[in-house]
């Protein structure tokens, strides 16, 4: 078989030999069964605006998925077909990718059908189509549309603002500043384009989605935007590099958001303002299979929407007295989707049974607000019993006779002074798993005081913004705004402290250990939320003090990460 599968390439080309190789490892990539999955860029949108279905096969196949059954509910603008396939050091990428664009025929929730593909199954989706909206802007060849999703929220609760960009004309170069808010946390969500019939004038529109997080009560205002592009103009002078044409020059509309405080019912420690919060947990084996000294990881992960993955707190996890408990590093994360930010917290540990019989582990519970209801609720994991058998016993079953029990040795008979193969085995595995918890409690040790180095990439690349612009924009707050520069210290202090909760002026002290800092901090937000005869703050002696502290944990002896013992520890 070889031979003539050489015999067939060796008159070939090289070029047409390794194109047919090519598709041989094609052909074997995508011999087996591949996944079927389908997503929009948006789930609400307006009958006179489009949507972009895409549709993906994780594997190179030939042929396309049926699309027909669209028609009842959208009109099919166009179809594009892509492929990827690549090698690399962290695996092969291989998938066959469907991008539909379509316009909704009717008002209503649209349902998106499966599709049905090589034995594979998408899920179906459902779109969300309403009126369009009145606007004082048809007719203009460029504008801007701004939305918020609330006009009243709670302290730490998620805005989504949105801008849209209609044109329709064809625009070059357009540019906006970034999107900066006094008093609050700005996270990009997305950008996306689509298409626009506003009184049979077709616009393209580029949306650009924001999430934002008001650090304190009050009015909250997002100042106006302004983007600068470029006209193309055939009968204007161009160069080399630059397209001649008239430069616009646009402003979005300035908006105000009223900020309500905490309410006095709700604990700083439970005020977990979200639109919906869930624990889920998962097991390293099955639990019928338990036994004593034998270790099992258990993994509990806390998903809150509207909420950054930093805001989430510690769980409580209680465990019986019967079982040793190992925790180990909290892995923290948030995804950005069109609908605002997801995050999560997951929390793992080894538990290790020290006795036989049944074990119970109490119940773990999350209180949060609930932003829709403007109510206090509780999602919780119930109470687990365990049955844990003993550990095995390798001892002979023997039971000793009559003559053998009154049997005395004889005089000239040797007696064995050393124990017999069973018990050395017995001490050798009690010896390993003793070492294999030492080295589990070490490990767990050493992670509850190492901080991973910060890197300023990767706070740039989960924030939108680095650790050293964050510090530049407090130290930059001029003497007579002290609001300001506590909204700018409550952006920087997760960036420096990127493991702990640094998401009040309280903890951010007892991170910082300086008892100086802490009468300052509380001097500020006497200044600012107390009496109105009270003294203003020392805007200049905080920051002063702030970057003596950032210098002395950034340059710690040995660089490893460690920080003073917290003056308010949780």
């Amino acid at each position: 078989m070889k031979r003539a599968l050489v015999k067939t390439l060796l008159p070939f080309p090289r070029t047409r030999a390794l194109t047919l190789i090519f598709c041989l490892l094609l052909w074997a990539a995508g011999a087996g069964a591949g996944e079927l999955s389908a997503s929009v860029d948006r789930t609400r949108i307006a009958i006179n605006e489009t949507l972009t279905l895409s549709v993906r096969y994780d594997e190179q196949v030939l042929g396309d998925p049926d699309f027909s059954a669209l028609e009842h509910q959208f009109e099919i603008l166009t179809t594009q077909r892509q492929s990827q396939f690549s090698f690399g050091s962290g695996g092969n990428t291989s998938y066959t990718e469907w991008l539909v664009r379509l316009r909704p025929r009717e008002k209503g929730e649209l349902v998106i059908p499966s599709f049905h593909f090589k034995g594979a199954v998408s899920d179906a989706l459902t779109v969300q189509v309403t009126d369009a909206p009145d606007t004082d802007n048809q007719g203009r060849q460029v504008f801007i549309e701004t939305d918020i999703d609330k006009s009243r929220v709670h302290v730490q609760e998620q805005i989504l603002f949105t801008l849209r960009v209609h044109t329709a004309v064809v625009l070059d170069k357009l540019a906006m500043s970034d999107l900066e808010v006094a008093d609050a946390q700005v996270i990009k969500l997305n950008e996306s384009q689509y298409q626009k019939t506003l009184n049979g004038t077709p616009y393209s529109v580029v949306e650009i989605r924001y999430a934002l997080f008001p650090q304190s009560s009050g009015p909250l205002t997002i100042p106006a935007q302004r983007f600068r592009a470029v006209i193309p103009d055939p009968g204007s002078r161009s160069s080399l590099f630059s397209r001649g044409g008239r430069q616009v020059f646009l402003n979005s509309e300035e908006k105000t958001v009223q900020v309500q405080p905490r309410p006095g019912t709700v604990s700083p420690a439970a005020w977990l303002p979200s639109q919906g919060v869930s624990l889920s947990q998962r097991w390293s084996r099955p639990l019928d299979q338990l036994l004593v000294g034998e270790p099992v990881t258990r993994t509990i992960t806390l998903t809150a929407q509207g909420l950054t993955g930093a805001q989430l707190p510690p769980l409580d996890i209680p465990v019986d007295d019967g079982i040793k408990a190992y925790p180990d590093q909290p892995r923290i994360q948030q995804s950005l989707e069109p609908e605002g930010v997801l995050g999560q917290r997951t929390e793992s540990m080894a538990i290790v049974p020290t006795r036989a019989g049944k074990l119970t582990l109490p119940p773990v519970t999350v209180r949060w607000w609930d932003t829709r209801a403007d109510t206090m609720r509780e999602t919780r994991l119930d109470a687990l019993t365990l049955q844990v058998a003993p550990a095995p016993d390798t001892t002979p079953a023997t039971s000793p006779t009559p003559d053998s029990a009154n049997q005395a040795p004889s005089p000239g008979s040797s007696q064995p002074d050393y124990p017999p193969h069973w018990l050395w085995l017995s001490l050798i595995g009690n010896l390993v798993l003793a070492v294999l918890v030492l080295l589990l409690a070490i490990a767990w040790w050493r992670g509850r005081r190492t901080v991973a180095p910060r890197s300023t990439e990767d706070d740039a690349g989960k924030t939108g913004v680095s650790e050293d612009r964050a510090f530049k924009r407090v130290m930059d707050c001029p003497p007579d705004r002290p609001r300001q520069l506590r909204a700018a210290i409550l952006d920087w202090a997760p960036l420096f402290w990127p493991e702990d909760r640094a998401d009040t002026l309280e903890r951010i002290a007892g991170l910082a250990g300086d008892g100086e800092l802490d009468r300052q901090f509380r001097a500020l937000d006497n200044a600012l939320y107390g009496p109105a005869s009270a003294p203003a703050p020392a805007v200049t002696s905080c920051k002063e003090r702030l970057a003596t502290v950032r210098g002395e944990q950034r340059h710690w002896p040995g660089n490893d990460g460690r920080k003073l013992k917290p003056l308010y520890p949780d």
